[in-house]
């Protein structure tokens, strides 16, 4: 004898696995009891056929893949609920099935047709920006990391060390170029080039630092994550944007969980073994958690008494201990809305003058790139006709993006003619 499906549950559960160029779908309709599939390529014609399908109370599953919050809002207004699976929980109901298309719509759709099916939390629009403005920034920072790995690298094979933390300092610099002619032709290209590499990622991260630094302060919980020693406004924006709210999170465990820093556990018959941390939770939280317990354990205080305490153990695992810490008091510091009281008052002013500074670096270069966006858009006419000219288009675009005298030269464009007129107009500014 089956399972009859409760009243409650009696509307159609369709799921949705997603792909880049095709869709395949599983409809369950438990008045029939027979699923229906139907597979459709990613094109508007397509979509549009398989949305006039659709009833007010069908309940959708998807997968979370990279678009799936496309159809999150576009389907969410058409259907009674729309949910996104968790791959990772999803991944043990299926067991050793075999892994097919059809396979997982249909798990997708009766699990959810039962109210089985793990899903993840849907972030709002803003989460979701701050999110991906992170994710920017952080792959930025793991290429420049990777690039100075590569330098440092090259130069050992050489037998040639740098001691300099900061590759891109200058006494860095000039350390390595008295060092260049001890290398081969072939490694002092290649170190050229690498080096060519870390000023083109370094001036990324300068273009990206003032939206990182504006999305947040917009957010409410950073003046509070502020008056935590090794908290910066970088950081804030990507712990913040992996949590969304604390409210999420009934208990300090669970924050640390969801950022992967609990111990692995086997249990049985009363014994208990714990291993490493079990690393599935959020690798954003986790890495930006991180970056900040790293600052944290140089400072006096009691993260640093207890990195010594633990470092006997080895390195990772005192750094792990005080990740788990400083999240804890993360959550008690957002729960409560009271401020971290172990920080010196001088400490704290000097971190509040640096903060104001980024901040108003920040708003003035947004609102400079602002203002020549205006400039080019109201000279747009004159740039289109210039670019189709017998010339060609030779105006540098440099001064324009980095706000320097854009109307001016538009004006000096508009006025001359020739390519002798865009390039003294483009020296001069």
């Amino acid at each position: 004898m089956g399972y009859k499906p409760k009243e409650d549950h009696m509307s159609r559960s369709l799921g949705v696995d997603v792909h880049s160029a095709s869709i395949y779908v599983i409809t369950i309709d438990p008045s029939t009891c027979a699923p229906e599939s139907h597979e459709m390529p990613v094109e508007e014609q397509a979509l549009q056929a398989f949305e006039r399908q659709l009833r007010p109370d069908d309940r959708i599953a998807l997968e979370a893949t990279t678009n799936a919050y496309y159809f999150y809002d576009r389907w969410s207004p058409l259907v009674a609920e729309v949910v996104i699976a968790n791959t990772v929980k999803l991944r043990p109901w299926l067991g050793d099935e075999d892994k097919s298309d059809r396979n997982d719509a249909f798990w997708l759709a009766l699990l959810n047709m039962f109210g089985c099916l793990p899903c993840i939390w849907m972030p709002d629009p803003e989460t979701r920006q701050d999110r991906e403005v992170a994710a920017h920034y952080s792959a930025l920072v793991r290429e420049r990391t990777r690039c100075k790995n590569a330098i440092r690298a090259l130069l050992r094979k050489h037998g040639l060390t740098n001691p300099a933390t900061d590759l891109q300092s200058v006494d860095a610099r000039d350390l390595v170029i008295r060092q260049h002619a001890r290398l081969s032709e072939v490694s002092k290209r290649i170190l050229n080039s690498l080096f060519a590499q870390l000023d083109s990622i370094e001036a990324r991260l300068d273009s990206i630092q003032p939206l990182v630094v504006q999305r947040a302060v917009k957010r409410a919980e950073t003046p509070l994550l502020l008056t935590v020693p090794g908290l910066e406004l970088t950081l804030i924006l990507m712990m913040m944007a992996a949590v969304g709210t604390i409210d999420r999170f009934p208990t300090p465990g669970s924050l640390v969980k969801y950022a992967g820093l609990i111990p692995k556990e086997k249990s049985s018959a009363g014994k208990i073994h714990r291993g490493g941390s079990q690393r599935t939770g959020s690798r954003s939280l986790r890495w930006a958690i991180t970056e900040a317990t790293q600052s944290l354990v140089k400072q006096p205080g009691r993260f640093r008494n207890l990195y010594r305490k633990l470092a006997r153990k080895g390195h990772a695992v005192a750094m792990t201990a005080c990740a788990r810490k400083l999240l804890t008091v993360i959550w008690h510091l957002l729960k409560t809305g009271e401020p971290y009281r172990e920080v010196r008052p001088a400490s704290r002013q000097r971190k509040q003058a640096r903060v104001k500074r980024k901040v108003t670096k920040a708003r003035n270069v947004l609102s400079e790139r602002r203002v020549v966006l205006e400039d080019l858009l109201k000279h747009a006419p004159q740039l289109k006709e210039l670019a189709g000219a017998r010339h060609g288009f030779p105006l540098s675009m440099r001064p324009a993006i980095a706000g320097r005298a854009a109307p001016s030269t538009l004006a000096l464009a508009t006025q001359k003619s020739g390519f002798e007129a865009f390039t003294a107009s483009s020296r001069q500014s």
